[in-house]
């Protein structure tokens, strides 16, 4: 009560983001949850925060529920510097994370979508997205992705094993199985 707003907003902020560095995402749910950082109202930051823990936690109803009240305020001003990565494909990217987990396709795959709009060339939600196109038996569509994932970036090994993943899990990829393994050999022999 004797702090200003600006400073109770601020200092949540910098402890909760050590707290996420730390891997305490209880503590995180712990801190947001009290009567203290309730009193102001939680900032777009702090619900991307307790989303994230809430993720970490395995509570992915909870978790879309702070994505969802973190993209509702986003634009909205704070008092205390906001978290960049709020304004790009992070808070759909991991809203659709907890609709996949939730077995809401339809739902997750519009986030996924809403995530690349925010930031087209957003390597974990295209990687991510490619993951959820195979799960739900959409495999070349997923390879169609990892395909333009693997011509911008050669060097990355996820790209390469999800591909195999995808290409060795049906018969009928068996061709492009063995290219996509010949060519993973090539550049990552090791």
């Amino acid at each position: 009560s004797e702090v200003v707003p600006e400073f109770r907003e601020t200092l949540l902020t910098q402890f909760c983001t050590q707290l996420i560095a730390a891997k305490q995402f209880a503590r995180v749910t712990k801190v947001l949850r009290s009567p203290l950082a309730q009193a102001g109202g939680l900032t777009a930051t702090l619900h991307w925060l307790l989303g994230l823990a809430c993720i970490e936690l395995k509570n992915f109803v909870e978790g879309a529920e702070q994505m969802r009240h973190c993209l509702a305020r986003r634009k909205t001003p704070a008092l205390s510097p906001v978290n960049k990565n709020i304004l790009k494909a992070g808070p759909n990217h991991c809203l659709a994370l907890c609709l996949d987990a939730l077995h809401q396709e339809d739902a997750a795959e519009m986030a996924f979508l809403a995530a690349l709009q925010d930031e087209p060339t957003a390597r974990p939600t295209r990687l991510d997205y490619a993951r959820f196109l195979a799960s739900h038996t959409r495999e070349v569509e997923a390879l169609e992705l990892l395909h333009q994932l693997m011509a911008e970036d050669s060097s990355d090994v996820r790209v390469w094993h999800l591909g195999g993943h995808v290409s060795l899990s049906k018969p009928e990829f068996l061709e492009f199985a063995c290219d996509w393994t010949s060519e993973a050999i090539r550049w990552h022999g090791d």
